[in-house]
């Protein structure tokens, strides 16, 4: 359902642009949420394990984890011992820098994101409606916006 603005006096039109960002927030991640709850995961622990396996390294330090997530570091702390706790990631002791950890994905992990990547994939295609143009022009308002 989607939210009926006319009702709704806002004060000014950057008011109605932050409900509409909002609610369209919540309407993805709620859909989600809900995609990723059957492979027990959130989205960001998903985001974060594409992350690892993306990466040409196949392994990222919990610095570099952060780049997939807009937790802070406490946070993916605890977010990377769930995700060890569901033996999808191992940490190991860096071979370059002892005192640093890298975060490699286990063959559960490989074998999840198999099955979820094409998932999503197709639950992307929500987004075939926008043209390439569309998209890119999207992206830059929503940078300016975070800048």
């Amino acid at each position: 359902m989607k939210p009926s603005t006319e009702c709704i006096q806002f004060l000014s039109l950057n008011e109605e642009i932050l409900f509409k960002i909002q609610y369209t927030s919540d309407w993805l991640a709620f859909r989600q949420m809900k995609l990723l709850k059957k492979f027990n995961l959130s989205p960001e622990q998903y985001y974060v394990l594409k992350g690892i396996r993306e990466n040409p390294k196949q392994t990222l330090s919990p610095r570099e984890i952060r780049k997939y997530t807009s937790h802070r570091v406490s946070d993916i702390s605890r977010m990377l011992l769930r995700l060890e706790k569901k033996e999808l990631i191992q940490r190991k002791v860096s071979a370059l820098d002892k005192r640093c950890t890298d975060i490699n994905l286990t063959p559960e992990a490989v074998s999840l994101l198999a099955q979820i990547v094409p998932i999503m994939e197709s639950w992307l295609a929500n987004f075939s409606a926008l043209t390439s143009r569309d998209k890119q022009s999207f992206q830059l308002l929503l940078n300016k916006i975070i800048k």
